[in-house]
């Protein structure tokens, strides 16, 4: 057998596989948006990431799809308006009921039909932390602590202007200056409460304004002799002890508050450590350990409450993209075991066994020369589509980027179809290349493909199907079916794995094989080369 036969065998098989690669993705596109594939999945790893493992899921099922209900998680799953897509959305329902039913497999959503398939990080932070209602937490200890404060420092100033009210005999003795300390005091307070200002800034400007007036008051009281023994002794004392810094409670100190049950609570405080309580005692004992130890990580990186907290939602944030990225190696596993037992049945389906179509192409020349023609026309219709996927892909056979749109999972597979969960659920880093700017074109480009596919499998007789000829040839009347079914069998298992390897890489490989065979330089339009 002669060179330029082999490379037309080649030839021949590639764009067999190519096409029906092709048929594949689309197969598994339809099923990932019927059966809503990635929203599930995100939504069980999720659950897995929250209880620690799959068989605790259903103690805290309640905690989990109320976290899923929150208004945050709620505007990700967006649904177009108009009566085909509601019709649409009826009928996937309805596909998605049937499968449950017939696989015994549970809604992971709970009361609702759908979920979304795209998280960001710092929605599910946020989301997270307000089903907790830290935030408010916090801010009521900041105001404890701010208060606490005001009023320690003030119990010091009153006393010491108690004393010197009664060396002078005047029981009004800087009464309107005391009552102007207050109200400004007040004033920070309410600054502080409006988030105008920050805990440890209003505990500052607090301590200034007690500085200022035991200043005012030394100086107005220095000549006055009845004073001078608690002017020079009791004076100096008081202003260190006003100066003293009062250290903020910290992020830890508060999430070990929330999840000890320490009963000698204040009582500004008791209702809103309560409240949270009551919310805390739904949630599962691996996501309050996990929630102990990002905080006390954040802790670490913080400077006070306030700062404590945004770094808690970073901790949480990271948290979530560590486990995003473990989601996606499992994804990416069940979507290659879906691919070839998809790529295997499809195989039979339309019995295209490996071995017959080499067998037929080795025989006969009008159907490698058909397939030779019909790939260089095919590739003079797209010529820059191989380049563009290798750009896009750094290895052969991964997916074609989605755009990052929050709905990722409202989309196709990509163009192989068996690829990795979304970067929209993933850390945006992992992407890569740009979706925004790549996904629309390799999108169009696949498309062409497709249409160029379409024009010229007409005109090519494709060693496949269960027509007369090939069943005589597969299953020959002298020979045993013990020796034909199993090399049956396994042409159908080579040709299911190759499917799965995806289109992308059949053209990519199809490109190659061309190139090859037509001493090195395809005649494309605009001088355009396939590398």
């Amino acid at each position: 057998m002669s060179l330029p036969i082999i490379f037309d065998i080649t030839l021949g098989v590639i764009f067999l596989f190519l096409i029906l690669s092709l048929l594949a993705s689309e197969l598994q596109e339809l099923l990932a948006t019927l059966l809503q594939w990635r929203a599930d999945h995100l939504k069980k790893s999720i659950e897995i990431l929250l209880t620690g493992n799959a068989e605790e899921v259903s103690t805290y099922q309640t905690f989990i799809d109320n976290l899923y209900s929150s208004p945050l998680m709620r505007s990700l799953n967006q649904e177009a308006k108009g009566t085909l897509p509601r019709l649409f959305r009826r009928v996937s329902r309805n596909i998605g009921a049937l499968y449950r039913s017939v696989t015994g497999a549970r809604n992971v959503f709970g009361n609702q039909f759908s979920g979304p398939s795209y998280i960001p990080s710092k929605t599910f932070a946020d989301a997270l932390l307000q089903q907790l209602n830290v935030e408010s937490l916090t801010q009521k200890i900041s105001d404890y602590t701010m208060c606490r404060l005001g009023e320690e420092k003030l119990a010091l100033v009153e006393d010491i202007l108690k004393s010197l009210r009664n060396s002078v005999g005047d029981d009004s003795l800087l009464e309107a200056e005391f009552e102007g300390l207050r109200q400004r005091l007040r004033n920070i307070r309410d600054d502080f409460r409006s988030n105008r200002i920050s805990l440890s800034r209003s505990m500052d400007l607090a301590t200034e304004q007690i500085r200022l007036f035991i200043d005012s008051t030394e100086a107005y009281l220095k000549n006055n002799h009845h004073c001078q023994d608690i002017i020079l002794g009791r004076l100096p004392y008081l202003k260190q002890a006003v100066q003293m810094k009062k250290l903020e409670p910290t992020i830890g100190e508060v999430m070990a508050l929330v999840l000890n049950n320490r009963s000698n609570l204040p009582a500004e405080l008791e209702d809103a450590v309560i409240q949270v309580r009551s919310r805390v005692s739904q949630l599962p004992p691996h996501l309050k350990q996990n929630l102990v130890i990002l905080a006390n990580q954040a802790q670490m990186r913080s400077d006070g409450l306030q700062d404590g907290l945004r770094k808690l939602e970073q901790e949480v944030e990271n948290w979530f993209n560590r486990s995003m990225d473990r989601a996606s190696g499992v994804y990416r596993r069940n979507a290659k075991g879906v691919a070839i037992i998809l790529g295997i049945l499809l195989a039979a389906a339309t019995n295209a066994d490996t071995f017959l179509v080499v067998d037929r192409l080795s025989r006969d020349s009008a159907i490698r020369a058909a397939v030779s023609e019909s790939a260089n026309q095919l590739l003079s219709q797209s010529p820059q589509a191989p380049t563009r996927f290798r750009e896009a892909f750094p290895t052969t056979g991964q997916p074609l980027p989605v755009p990052n749109s929050p709905s990722f999972g409202e989309s196709s597979f990509g163009e192989s179809s068996f690829g990795t969960l979304e970067p929209g659920a993933l850390p945006p880093d992992t992407t890569p290349i740009s979706p925004s700017a790549a996904a629309p074109n390799l999108q169009q480009e696949l498309a062409d493909v497709r249409d160029a596919v379409d024009t010229v499998l007409d005109d090519i007789p494709l060693p496949i199907g269960w027509n007369q000829r090939n069943r005589l040839q597969q299953f020959p009347p002298n020979t045993s079916l013990f020796i034909s079914i199993p090399k049956r069998i396994l042409g159908w298992l080579i040709t299911g794995i190759a499917i799965s390897m995806g289109s992308s890489f059949w053209f990519d490989l199809l490109s190659k094989v061309v190139r090859v065979r037509n001493a090195g330089t395809p005649s494309f339009p605009n001088d355009h080369r396939v590398e």
